[in-house]
């Protein structure tokens, strides 16, 4: 049986995991990667090739499947490019900056018959199953209401090293944040209604950094999240 060939969009922090998880897996083969940005590629040797674009990419490689990796503002440009030539793909979170672009992309891969997997790992974990299991079993009965509080540090050197997570759809609720919704509809069912204030970042650059938000669900919980 031959190996799934796979290609990698962005080669930076997150990209680099993903790379050395791939090329980890008998299974699947990492074929090449698009990044034009030099200084992360280090002029090391990798038994891989590099590609500029996407397009010069799926002219010299033909592929099963690829992974998004590549800053969150890019993800919309480049998950739409490769959905176009129906190719399944993994788009780490955001799926996209905005609900309007994450809606294109998702009447787009149902057009071409595509899937798209977006990167919501954590409700894999272990911990977070048995929590599921100890929730709908009514081990601890009936939730009615949760309280969540999600606070991270990010330093200057934290922003001076991708100066994309300065701008719009690059702040804690997008980049951090989504995490915990996405665990809180694991575990409580699917939101029907959101209120939400935010708060500009007190640096000055083009996203928040701070955000109160509302969550009810179908199942009538309501969570607060700070």
């Amino acid at each position: 049986m031959s190996s799934i060939k796979i290609a990698l969009v962005g080669f930076g922090l997150i990209g680099k995991k993903h790379a050395a998880i791939v090329q980890n897996n008998k299974n699947v083969e990492l074929v090449g990667v698009v990044e034009n940005d030099k200084s992360l590629i280090n002029n090391k040797n990798f038994n891989f090739r590099f590609f500029n674009t996407i397009n010069e990419l799926l002219k010299n490689e033909k592929i099963d499947g690829a992974i998004i990796a590549s800053p969150t503002p890019l993800h919309y440009e480049h998950a739409k490019e490769i959905l176009e030539k129906e190719i399944p793909i993994l788009i780490e979170k955001p799926i996209s900056n905005t609900s309007k672009e994450a809606y294109e992309l998702i009447e787009l891969a149902k057009k071409k018959k595509t899937k798209i997997l977006v990167g919501h790992h954590r409700r894999h974990n272990n911990l977070i199953k048995e929590a599921k299991k100890i929730i709908s079993d009514d081990l601890i009965g009936k939730i009615r209401s949760v309280s969540t509080v999600c606070w991270f540090y990010k330093p200057n050197e934290y922003f001076d090293k991708a100066s994309w997570r300065k701008k719009v759809g690059a702040g804690p609720v997008s980049i951090n944040l989504i995490h915990d919704v996405d665990l809180l509809r694991y575990l409580f069912g699917e939101v029907k209604e959101v209120f939400a204030t935010t708060s500009p970042s007190r640096r000055g650059y083009q996203n928040e950094d701070l955000a109160s938000v509302i969550l009810k669900f179908d199942s009538d919980v309501i969570a607060t999240m700070s």
